[in-house]
């Protein structure tokens, strides 16, 4: 009888093989796909902060802080509707300070942050006159928990 030297998997070994990735598959894939989810919330999170502490931090130049002053004292920074900056129109030197600081093009990618459209205000306010930067609604990583003092129950982030 001829020895025959067979190289290779049998169907039945693949057939396992492509069961067991299967079951791997669907239990580790909605947790992988969570983690992507909350990953995209840090990430607008931490834009959101860059910009407002870029905010506080141009406020301090005596020139932006006067523009802001002579703008009623508040000045915002939204996202349009593709969820890009938007930066105010009225105080020039204030958004050409944020543009080279954080850039013009920062988008927001993650679901819980398309659908809550945050807004950053700059503000003069109190006796003595103070800046205050807000940003509203910052939500956790879980993308359903307000974070930061949340008197007015919607996430809002003072810095």
């Amino acid at each position: 009888m001829k020895k025959t030297n067979n190289k290779g998997f049998s169907l039945v070994e693949l057939i396992v093989v492509i069961a067991i990735m299967a079951v791997l598959m669907v239990v580790l894939g909605p947790q992988l796909l969570k983690n992507v989810d909350k990953a995209r919330i840090q990430r607008d999170n931490s834009a959101i902060s860059e910009i407002a502490n870029a905010a506080k931090i141009a406020m301090a130049d005596q020139d932006i802080y006067d523009e802001v002053y002579n703008n009623s004292k508040s000045v915002s920074i939204t996202f349009d509707t593709n969820h890009k900056i938007v930066f105010p129109t009225a105080t020039t030197k204030f958004t050409s300070e944020l543009t080279e600081v954080v850039g013009a093009d920062v988008t927001l990618n993650s679901g819980v942050y398309k659908g809550a459209h945050p807004t950053i205000t700059v503000a003069i306010t109190g006796t003595p006159e103070r800046v205050v930067v807000t940003a509203t609604p910052m939500v956790k990583n879980d993308g359903k928990t307000p974070d930061g003092t949340v008197a007015d129950g919607k996430g809002t982030v003072t810095y």
